[in-house]
């Protein structure tokens, strides 16, 4: 039975990205996904965009299945954790025992694609919730822009601080999904059943 808490190896995505030629990295392909699951509900949809990225002419059947069921997991999981009422979802992101500013670079990255999404599923800022939406989207645009050099020494204080922003982006994302949805029509299947398979 397939784990729908825990995201897939941060690695095994990257792996799966560059053989279907999809260029994005592990983190900006979850910021991306994220996205589109804010404004569309749809793991399906988001399958469909986040391929529509990608080149598969040259990779045998068994090894695009692969490939693509390690993607899956990534969306199917990703909705669920946008489903759990105790606020389960989380980032992909490189290990703690990564250095910090690749781990930095990836939270950019991750931003990133999120914001990509977003437009990827036609955001339409028009709701009750448009203020709150637009300023959240203009500090995660932001913390896009970091990059490795932004990060001298590791100390202490600059692991508190990543925490810090990782945690920000978390629940600003999180907040993001639940208002758009609350502005939504009820879906007829919950991403649970309309899994990809």
């Amino acid at each position: 039975m397939t784990d729908t808490t825990h995201l897939p190896d941060f690695i095994n995505v990257d792996d799966a990205l560059k053989a279907i030629h999809i260029p994005f990295s592990a983190a900006e392909a979850h910021g991306f996904v994220a996205g589109i699951l804010s404004v569309t509900n749809d793991p399906k949809q988001a399958h469909e965009l986040l391929l529509t990225e990608g080149d598969v002419a040259d990779l045998e059947e068994d090894e695009y299945d692969v490939h693509q069921e390690t993607l899956h997991e990534l969306i199917n999981i990703s909705a669920h954790q946008f489903a759990d009422i105790n606020f389960g979802f989380h980032l992909l992101l490189p290990d703690d025992d990564i250095k910090l500013s690749v781990r930095t670079t990836s939270l950019g990255k991750w931003c990133q694609g999120y914001i990509s999404g977003l437009g990827a599923a036609h955001l339409n800022l028009t709701n009750s919730f448009a203020d709150e939406l637009t300023e959240l989207i203009y500090d995660l645009t932001e913390i896009g822009k970091i990059g490795s050099e932004d990060i001298q020494d590791t100390t202490e204080e600059d692991e508190t601080d990543y925490a810090e922003l990782m945690e920000f982006v978390r629940v600003a994302v999180m907040t993001i999904h639940a208002d758009l949805m609350l502005e939504s029509k009820p879906l007829t299947q919950t991403p649970a059943s309309d899994k990809i398979h």
